[in-house]
């Protein structure tokens, strides 16, 4: 490569046109879109999120962006803020080889987009495009896991794109935008180790600085050319990554169309548990007096983050998130694990925590994913011992979920948060993003959805429109 990776990344940007993406690309981006947006929603009333949303709006400023499920306006870098907080809280949104791209890059993508008025069609371009960046980066990583948190890391080079494309920036200022996004990267795993607020805080870091980036950029700003492969540049300091792959088949193939669309609102390590956990009450109906005990085995990878831990000061709604225990018992106790298993009181209910005495996690060697496999064996007090292994993570591209189980999901999420939608105002919602390019303008977006009646024009959309 003779160009450096961030001038080769920002040559592919300024040059992408919305006619050379192709459907399936473009089906993805609204996919994910609708789903980062209704994970949001539902996390607007999350721990944590009332103390980002008062702490942006105490700054005041010019009213730019949307703040997503309370209807406010903010400044541009205030709103990719908080709605970044409210996109991670639930540990809800996509993701691709376990980085939550669109978490990051929607917040940011759409905060710069409602502000210059873009039409719906440039928009698209910029999210397919930037969530390719950052899946590609994933991806790219080689040797072991240094513990930085990939989805702030590599996410915030997204947002900073996506900022870049929406902008019109040259390709020297998108080079600088990039290499402003990797002075800004931070974010490690420590907060989903500790259990704290701060995990779900980290993505909206990375969204509002990479706007900034962007912004930076676009008034001359410069930076490092080799910000990522320069002798002290993000791969030798951060991860060591292989730009050859990030830049393999570049505008030709989109890797944003391998999206993982998350089935459980909780840390991907604890999935494949879950389904099998739900597995075995389905084949076989088990009241809780009558399981004996319940053995959880999953791979050293999975346990690093969901295994059993007791830390003293734990948010519990973190600690829930991120425990494949908890996780489990839920799932036999109550056949699912929605939402509603991370409010406070379903949280400390005393059935469920003395159940959750009985599910012993161990780690077997012998799996070695990262998601999958997970093996759950149930040992009732009277008759043979169940076992179930899921090989798997759910939601992926090879045990993806069908339409009726995505449905189902956004209309929980949208349902749910501070400002629940009805069915009507989700319809609407959902018909804008599923036509997004004939969007004139970004910023009706949200029209009638959170302020306003619904336009009569707008609400007659048929609602059985397919899922992209």
């Amino acid at each position: 490569m003779n160009r450096s990776l961030a001038q080769a990344l920002a040559g592919h940007l300024v040059s992408l046109r919305h006619e050379a993406l192709p459907p399936v690309a473009l089906d993805a981006a609204k996919r994910v879109m609708l789903d980062t947006l209704a994970v949001a929603w539902a996390g607007t009333d999350a721990e944590g999120a009332a103390a980002a949303l008062a702490t942006v709006r105490e700054q005041g400023g010019t009213p730019q962006a949307t703040v997503w499920g309370h209807g406010d306006r903010l400044p541009v870098l205030s709103s990719a803020f908080a709605n970044g907080v409210f996109a991670a809280a639930l540990d809800f949104d996509s993701h691709y080889l376990g980085v939550h791209s669109d978490g990051v890059v929607l917040p940011a993508a759409l905060a710069v987009a409602e502000r210059d008025a873009v039409n719906g069609r440039d928009f698209l371009t910029a999210l397919a495009a930037a969530n390719d960046v950052v899946c590609r980066l994933g991806r790219s990583a080689r040797g072991a896991h240094r513990g930085w948190y990939y989805t702030t890391i590599f996410g915030i080079v997204g947002a900073a794109a996506a900022t870049a494309k929406l902008l019109n920036l040259d390709a020297d200022a998108t080079c600088n935008a990039l290499g402003l996004a990797v002075s800004q990267a931070s974010g490690t795993q420590q907060p989903a180790v500790e259990h704290t607020l701060t995990m779900r805080f980290q993505a909206a870091f990375a969204s509002r600085s990479g706007v900034l980036a962007g912004l930076l950029a676009a008034k001359g700003v410069t930076a490092p050319r080799h910000a990522f492969d320069g002798n002290f540049g993000f791969f030798a300091l951060y991860q060591p990554g292989d730009s050859d792959s990030v830049v393999a088949d570049l505008g030709r193939t989109f890797l944003n169309a391998k999206t993982a669309f998350k089935k459980y609102p909780c840390c991907a390590c604890s999935h494949a548990a879950i389904e099998a956990a739900r597995k075995l009450i389905a084949d076989h109906p088990l009241a809780a007096e009558s399981i004996k005990r319940v053995i959880v085995l999953i791979s050293p990878d999975m346990d690093r983050l969901v295994g059993i831990r007791p830390i003293p000061g734990a948010d519990p709604q973190v600690a829930a998130q991120f425990s494949v225990q908890y996780a489990v018992a839920c799932a036999l106790l109550t056949g699912g694990f929605s939402v509603g298993h991370l409010q406070r009181a379903n949280i400390l209910d005393g059935t469920l925590r003395s159940f959750m005495e009985r599910v012993t996690v161990r780690v077997d060697p012998s799996l070695t994913g990262k998601f999958a496999p997970a093996e759950v064996v149930v040992i009732p007090l009277r008759g043979a011992t169940l076992r179930c292994r899921i090989d798997t993570m759910p939601g992926t591209p090879d045990a993806p979920i069908d339409d009726d189980a995505f449905s189902a999901k956004l209309d929980d999420c949208f349902g749910s948060g501070a400002m629940p939608l009805d069915p009507a105002r989700r319809r609407v919602l959902r018909q804008r993003i599923l036509r997004l390019e004939s969007l004139p303008r970004m910023d009706r977006l949200f029209d009638g959805i959170v302020d306003e009646e619904i336009p009569l024009a707008t609400s007659s959309a048929r609602a059985t429109a397919p899922i992209p």
